[in-house]
């Protein structure tokens, strides 16, 4: 019996010794859950011209976008990770001729409508994008929006170009009008 008893604890020493180092705790690192990506709409600086011709009243209308060299961004949670989304800001430029002689030359950019919208909305919103409308008699209507990327939130408002004073009027357009 002293043989079995030796047989059995010599074993189970031995696994102890062995079983029992004395190695360094490792650190474990948990990697976090959140994963952020960020990504670039309108990577490089672009231009759209629009050139209309009213040729009956010798009238050109060129409207053109241009990106700027600033973003706005928007962060919001997509299968738990953590987006980015950087949308280039624009400026419009209108200039209206008529018998090639220039009636009016203009840029607007998004900071001119702040007596409209709070600082906030302007901060977070690009200057979408603005179009020529009609003609009714001698005024040209043009429409415009300034718009949260993405969103349903903005505002459209119209300017109208009297061909008699060259004077150029504003509207804020209401929900029903829009």
């Amino acid at each position: 019996m002293r043989k079995n008893l030796s047989q059995i604890l010599i074993p189970v020493f031995v696994f102890m010794l062995f079983g029992c180092d004395s190695k360094p705790e490792k650190d474990i690192e948990i990697a976090s859950s959140e994963i952020e990506s960020e990504r670039y709409f309108l990577e490089e600086i672009q231009t759209q011209k629009f050139d209309t011709l009213l040729v009956d009243q010798q009238i050109r209308l060129q409207i053109s976008k241009t990106d700027l060299d600033t973003y706005v961004s928007r962060k919001y949670d997509a299968d738990d990770k953590l987006q980015t989304d950087n949308y280039r800001d624009a400026e419009i430029s209108l200039i209206i001729s008529r018998d090639s002689k220039i009636l009016l030359d203009t840029v607007f950019e998004k900071r001119q409508f702040l007596k409209y919208a709070d600082k906030n909305f302007i901060d977070s919103s690009v200057f979408y994008n603005y179009w020529f409308k009609e003609l009714d008699d001698d005024r040209l209507k043009f429409f415009g929006t300034i718009s949260i990327p993405e969103t349903d939130i903005g505002f459209g408002f119209e300017h109208d170009f009297d061909l008699k004073t060259n004077q150029l009027d504003f509207e804020l357009l209401t929900d029903d009008e829009e």
